[in-house]
């Protein structure tokens, strides 16, 4: 089958009206597969998409036009299934996967056991990502080219929608919080924050040590921000490890907001009203750039970071970024959005 020409399907279910798609990956995949389900929404002249995928993916595509429904399933583990609640989750999840009655099935993420989902799902057209190793394509009958692991992540996601035809349009995520979530982070933060001052959010994702940013290194560089810059400090933490997270504010030299929240929706509302955020964590970096929050991520890989002039990425390991890397970057973001803003631009 030639990837690049759609094989031609019976009228009654081609063009899709009901289209699943599923996305078992980590919150950063799931963002930056948006821009094509956008494409692929327009393409099909606003078709019912269904996304199945973790809560924090569900949550995260709630918050974009162009999915209508979410199925949430925490695990896709197998050997989880003999935890009763688990088992049960499985069944509920199966029953409403087969009353979807979809008439197209993507698996963006694509190893073994969401390809049996999509398969299961009974849609007669199955499309998903032919990654090496792990996809079983046998189970689909519309057959992308391989994946290229030397793309970024938003362009390997319109590679799996060639063979419908689906061309690539903005290739940047956009995510709008709801008004609740925007009214209770606005309520929370009210008393805490000054005036006319710049914040700048922080956002430690990691404790191992090869892969995070050390906490000292974030304190420092907080130091550096208050002293030089006079601005407000927002410590942001999406698994509510509030302790490790109070440690470092009581280091810094004045004290910061403390914002603790595993809600994705009340989470992105916060980032919105940061003028910078600095993290290594590709989820967050991913979810303050799609509200539209300059980002600079640390050891975040190329294929994972956020796509524009907005955002900086340093790919290296965390633990060999330094802190006077870190605040020239910020310093930069800083004034191109101080610059962006008395321009209007």
């Amino acid at each position: 089958m030639n990837a690049r020409t759609p094989t031609p399907a019976p009228s009654h279910s081609y063009p899709p009206h009901r289209i699943l798609v599923l996305h078992f990956g980590q919150l950063a995949e799931v963002i930056l597969s948006l821009p094509a389900i956008e494409a692929l929404y327009r393409h099909f002249s606003q078709p019912h998409i269904t996304l199945a995928s973790t809560p924090a993916g569900c949550q995260a595509a709630a918050m974009t036009p162009m999915v209508r429904d979410v199925l949430s399933l925490e695990s896709i583990e197998w050997q989880e299934a003999i935890k009763p609640w688990v088992l049960y989750a499985w069944i509920r999840f199966m029953q409403t996967l087969r009353r979807g009655e979809y008439e197209l099935a993507i698996d963006f993420y694509s190893v073994g056991k969401t390809n049996v989902l999509a398969w299961l799902s009974r849609a007669p057209w199955r499309l998903a990502a032919r990654r090496p190793g792990r996809s079983l394509t046998f189970l689909f009958n519309l057959h992308p080219p391989r994946e290229d692991v030397r793309k970024h992540m938003v362009d390997r996601y319109f590679d799996v929608l060639r063979p419908l035809g689906v061309v690539a349009q903005s290739r940047r995520p956009r995510l709008t919080p709801p008004r609740d979530a925007r009214t209770q982070i606005e309520r929370r933060l009210a008393t805490q924050l000054r005036r006319r001052r710049l914040l700048v959010g922080f956002a430690p994702g990691r404790r191992e040590p090869l892969r995070c940013w050390p906490p000292a290194r974030f304190v420092d560089l907080g130091g550096r921000l208050i002293h030089n810059l006079n601005v407000d400090l927002l410590l942001l933490e999406r698994q509510k490890r509030s302790t490790w997270i109070r440690e470092m504010g009581k280091q810094l030299p004045t004290r910061p907001v403390i914002l603790s929240s595993s809600n994705i929706p009340e989470l992105a509302a916060a980032l919105t009203v940061c003028s910078v955020v600095v993290s290594d964590d590709a989820g967050i970096v991913n979810l303050a750039a799609a509200v539209g929050t300059p980002t600079l991520g640390l050891g975040i890989t190329s294929w994972l970071a956020p796509i524009g002039r907005d955002h900086l990425a340093m790919e290296k390991m965390p633990s060999a970024i330094t802190v006077d890397d870190v605040f020239t970057a910020v310093v930069r973001l800083l004034t191109r959005d101080r610059t962006s803003a008395l321009f209007g631009q």
